[in-house]
């Protein structure tokens, strides 16, 4: 196999056979597809992994892996792998396949060739170095079409040959003079396999659409463009994770879009004074509504994916009796993904996103009284804001509050937690962890309270709904087992919640804020 890919760029004048001694065909010219694969948010390319597929005329599906030390691999398989149960038995298919989780592999960029194979021999016809030409190359990047649905790469590499050098594991040398060779004919070197050469050539970006935040602030600009500047990071991503919603690819693209909704009412309402009123009461009105429209489908979706975790501590024969819950939630998932699909692709929904685009590229906009106050200045006010609120509150929950009062903290704390992953960039970066890994212990114990408080009702309901039906006893005996262990799992949660809170009420949060506050303000 492979050890070294490197790929040259070349003139289709350019005779290799005739140029470097040595080289034979091994194949002649035919069609080939090949397909860079990674996730959405470019989880392979980030961990330094590869994956391939090759689809050949002759109707063969080869895929390709490899990674960062690891010998690359190439497999037979059916179809294009689209997810992690798709990918063939194996260390570093098997590496990928826990990378991807839940999400689906995509085409990142495919290539259309006819590709040549030649290799240098030895005297027993084995291969020491492998050279695959590639001519009539066209190039479809994902997501780049032009207006008429065209991909606008397709006619890139027109008059290119493209020289592919595997260097067989042994035989170093000998691809080093067919390389060398290569350069000497006036070809231009690309490493790697032939989609990662385009993409390079292309500048094709392999990172991927990532939920987090990326505003690129400075603590000194105005209030009003460093607000506008989060929100319009934010509406892109909205925009992006959308078709991928719509499609039910796979349930990251909801949560990225439901989370960047979140985070937009969120900023939103530490606007105030900084947007104009009037803009920022419907879009906080609006994107409200956007946000309830999602909530279903999500919880669905989180049900879905818990629930081999979930029944993992039963017997076999009760989990086997609930599954007709698991048929229940599915059934109600893709009911509900339907109805969240058709919202997403109305007319409403688009003129929502285009008008709030619309708004935020406008050069020139008035803003409330704090518009042009500094930007470092507004957001340490508003974490000093949220922070007193989320200490107030947290102090005034004992063992006899209810429990919309830690549901409550825990919207509190989402607020705050908003506020340093959208302002991130001006915030340094050591106390801003420490603080945020503190916080999110807090969320994390409210978290589990309220999801397993809302997961045991909502299993009762069904409970009743099936009682209805006439299900089996035993599913409704093992429902109630379920029903006390998400009772117990919020029961614990509260008892953790009084020495949760004390760890994160006390001098080493302090602390850490302080130093975020003081560069807001330097």
């Amino acid at each position: 196999m492979s050890a070294t890919v490197v790929t040259f760029v070349g003139s289709h004048h350019l005779e290799p056979e005739a140029s470097m001694d040595g080289l034979v065909e091994r194949n002649a010219a035919a069609p080939v597809t090949t397909v860079l694969l990674d996730t959405f948010d470019g989880r392979l390319h980030a961990a330094g992994l590869l994956a391939i597929v090759e689809e050949t005329g002759a109707g063969t599906t080869e895929l390709l892996v490899a990674g960062d030390g690891a010998v690359p691999v190439r497999l037979a398989v059916d179809a294009r792998p689209r997810t992690a149960a798709d990918l063939p038995v194996g260390p570093l298919p098997e590496r990928i396949g826990r990378l991807l989780d839940v999400r689906v592999l995509l085409p990142v960029l495919e290539v259309r060739s006819r590709r040549r194979r030649l290799a240098v021999v030895d005297d027993e016809g084995k291969e020491r170095v492998r050279v695959d030409v590639h001519v009539d190359v066209a190039v479809d990047v994902a997501g780049d079409r032009d207006d008429d649905g065209d991909a606008e790469h397709d006619d890139a590499a027109d008059g290119a040959v493209f020289f592919v050098v595997h260097a067989l594991v042994g035989y170093a040398a000998d691809a080093a003079r067919v390389r060398d060779a290569l350069g000497r004919h006036g070809t231009r070197r690309v490493d790697g396999e032939l989609p990662v050469a385009l993409a390079a050539l292309l500048d094709v970006d392999l990172r991927g659409i990532s939920g987090t935040p990326g505003a690129e602030l400075d603590r000194r600009q105005s209030a009003l463009s460093g607000f506008r500047a989060v929100l319009d990071d934010l509406a892109a991503t909205i925009d992006a994770n959308r078709p991928g919603t719509i499609d039910d690819l796979d349930p990251e693209f909801l949560h990225d879009l439901r989370v960047a909704v979140r985070r937009t009412r969120s900023i939103l309402g530490h606007a105030r004074h900084v947007l104009p009123g009037t803009v920022r009461d419907r879009a906080r009105s609006e994107f409200q509504e956007l946000g309830t429209i999602t909530s279903p489908a999500r919880d669905l979706d989180v049900q879905v994916l818990e629930w081999d975790d979930l029944v993992s501590t039963f017997d076999a024969e009760t989990a086997a009796a609930l599954d007709p819950v698991r048929d229940l939630l599915v059934r109600r998932r893709a009911e509900a993904h339907d109805v969240l699909a058709a919202e997403l692709s109305g007319t409403s929904c688009a003129e929502l996103l285009d008008r709030w685009r619309a708004w935020l590229d406008e050069p020139d906009v008035d803003g409330g009284t704090q518009a042009d106050d500094p930007l470092g200045e507004v957001v340490a006010d508003r974490i000093e804001r949220t922070q007193r609120r989320l200490l107030r509150d947290g102090r005034a929950i004992d063992d006899g509050s209810p429990a919309a009062a830690l549901h409550e903290l825990r919207k509190d704390a989402k607020k705050l937690r908003y506020l340093f992953e959208c302002f991130a960039s001006i915030l340094p970066a050591a106390p801003r962890k420490r603080f945020v890994t503190r916080l999110k212990r807090l969320q994390d114990v409210l978290g589990e309270h309220q999801d397993a408080g809302v997961h045991a009702a909502q299993l009762a309901s069904i409970a009743r709904e099936l009682h209805a039906s006439g299900v089996e006893a035993e599913t409704l005996v093992a429902i109630g087992r379920l029903v006390e262990l998400q009772e117990r799992r919020c029961t614990d949660a509260r008892a953790r919640f009084a020495d949760t809170f004390d760890e994160y009420d006390s001098d080493r949060t302090e602390a850490a804020l302080s130093k975020v506050l003081g560069k807001l303000r330097r």
